[in-house]
């Protein structure tokens, strides 16, 4: 029993902080530019995942860094 409980935990934190980072802002990657050297080599070597990831690690880099890591702590700002 005391097994159960403890693989039902570790598996209910795991979705948690996977689930932590996915709320908060949404990353769209264009790339205008597919006809230039520079937009094919985008497309070719990193397309939308990769710079999507680095932007979300980023971001919690920051927050950790500031040391807001939760949406509570954090100061709501208007955008125009």
């Amino acid at each position: 029993m005391a097994r159960f409980s403890l693989s039902f935990f570790l598996i209910s934190l795991t979705a948690l902080a996977a689930l932590h980072g996915t709320h908060a802002v949404n990353y769209i990657v264009k790339n205008p530019a597919v006809t230039t050297p520079g937009g094919t080599r985008f497309k070719n070597e990193l397309g939308g995942i990769i710079p999507v990831d680095r932007m979300s690690t980023a971001t919690n880099f920051i927050w950790n860094l500031l040391s807001k890591p939760y949406l509570l702590q954090r100061e709501r700002t208007c955008s125009s």
